[in-house]
């Protein structure tokens, strides 16, 4: 601690960064992650390619001013950032070999299983030179062009957006990287002196809130009963659990044909999956029992700051959500698929102007700006051990990666294509998280991460498998629908 209390102080955390800060030091939530399957136009020897890596690293650590800092005090209700010095390349970046990676088959399955080990590592104790972030490179010996980075940081200096960010200027400076062997003395990255973090989230925007939804929301928070009939799983613990991950893929002419179906039904593909989501857990939960599920959906608000500030290449945590309640449908036939006659695309286009409404107000009356008046937040998630979760689940979409409209990025010879968005489960917010994105390649994925012993992990299986088949059977009948056009 002594070796961080010596290092420059750049700003103190702002009420957002603070939410992901004190649920990190009390050990509830460990790191978000964006991965990329990268290639290259021609083979790489594995040197090389840790000389470009490093290269690459280093100029986005200088276009970045997040990814060179520490936290000090995290544990309290005073953390703040510091300038790291120097940034140790060889205990921020891994390489890893995993034969088989980029097979079509078990690939996936494989990069499952290293996310899954990479979102159950937080980034404690902290050190004065490795930052809040950690880059995994994942190779197939067999494979010398291709690579999977997968980009694993804190949340309170990124969110999920900042992913794709990260990735777009990596794939722009590997591009520049020189090609040169990586001598000793340059296994440190130095950190430019010039480096100022963005401001807050609170200094870049007032969020302001309406007396009436103020209201509303402390009596939801402090009165409101938590209704029988909602599921939310088990009560929060503080007993340390493993998070659990697993992901599907669509292909592009799946995915392609999903937001066709979207377009025909005049609603959007995050409205649609949502909707989904919610008809596959009333088709596997005890229609006896539970009628009613809660949603918290993540919402971006960089749209609504200063562009010369904030832009799509920024990397910070700019993010609230919004919150949905689905009700169980009535339906007469039980026999049938039932995710199939629960979901309607009513319920998409509801969802669709919820989240209109929500992104309407332009950040005022949003669920974060509440956090002013939430006091110590590590005391504020101590207290809900014992209690029930809030929502059903978590929802959140950073949609499609395009490296398109960077610069220099012609002969380049790297490209992108699938993407996989992921993170750790939350020990005090919903039974499990979903994690959308869209990669270059045109395909969809959705990541699902859960605690063991929250969610029964063979549950969660039928869960996931009777989405997926929701969706192709959703995409299939839009496919029938036109071909009879």
């Amino acid at each position: 601690m002594a070796e961080l209390q010596s290092l420059k102080k750049l700003r103190g955390v702002g009420r957002l960064e603070e939410h992901a800060t004190a649920r990190h030091s009390l050990g509830y939530y460990n790191n978000v992650g964006v991965s990329a399957y990268y290639t290259y136009s021609c083979p790489i020897e594995l040197e090389q390619l840790q000389s470009r890596i490093y290269h690459a690293v280093k100029a986005v650590v200088a276009l970045h001013p997040s990814l060179s800092v520490t936290l000090v005090d995290e544990d309290k209700p005073g953390a703040y950032f510091a300038q790291l010095p120097s940034i140790s390349f060889a205990k921020t970046v891994r390489f890893s070999a995993c034969a088989g990676i980029f097979e079509e088959v078990t690939g996936p399955h494989r990069l499952d299983q290293i996310l899954e080990d990479e979102h159950n590592v937080n980034f404690a104790p902290m050190t004065g030179d490795t930052p809040l972030w950690r880059l995994r490179i994942t190779y197939d010996p067999d494979r010398s062009s291709q690579f999977v980075a997968s980009f694993i940081y804190h949340h309170a200096i990124a969110d999920g957006t900042s992913g794709l960010a990260f990735h777009r200027s990596l794939i722009l400076e590997l591009g520049r990287a020189a090609e040169s062997k990586l001598p000793p003395s340059q296994q440190c990255i130095p950190v430019p002196l010039s480096n100022k973090l963005i401001p807050t989230l609170e200094v870049l925007h007032k969020l302001p809130l309406s007396p009436s939804f103020m209201v509303k929301s402390f009596w939801r928070e402090y009165f409101a009963p938590h209704p029988s009939n909602l599921w939310t799983a088990s009560l929060i613990t503080s007993d340390p659990r493993r998070s659990r991950f697993r992901s599907i893929t669509f292909s592009k002419e799946a995915t392609s044909d999903l937001a066709g179906a979207c377009r025909s039904n005049s609603t959007s593909v995050t409205a649609a999956l949502q909707a989904m989501l919610a008809a596959t857990l009333f088709a596997e939960l005890p229609a006896d029992r539970y009628s009613l599920l809660r949603v918290s959906g993540a919402v971006s608000l960089r749209r609504w700051l200063p562009r010369d500030i904030v832009d799509d290449m920024s990397i910070g945590t700019w993010v609230s959500r919004y919150l949905d309640q689905h009700s169980r449908p009535k339906i007469e036939d039980r026999s049938k698929n039932l995710a199939r006659a629960y979901f309607s695309w009513d319920e998409a286009r509801r969802i669709k102007q919820h989240i209109t409404t929500d992104l309407d107000k332009g950040g005022k009356d949003s669920v974060v700006g509440l956090l002013r008046f939430a006091g110590d937040l590590h005391r504020f998630f101590s207290s809900m051990h014992g209690k029930p979760r809030e929502e059903s689940f978590e929802f959140s979409n950073i949609g499609v990666f395009s490296s398109e409209t960077l610069p220099d990025m012609n002969g380049n010879g790297w490209t992108i294509g699938r993407v996989v968005f992921s993170q750790s489960a939350d020990i005090v917010g919903a039974p499990f998280e979903t994690s959308l994105v869209t990669g270059a390649d045109g395909m969809l994925n959705i990541g699902f991460s859960w605690l063991e012993g929250v969610v029964d992990g063979s549950w969660m299986g039928l869960v996931i498998s009777t989405y997926k088949k929701l969706i192709d059977d959703i995409v299939a009948l839009h496919r029938t629908t036109l071909s009879d056009n």
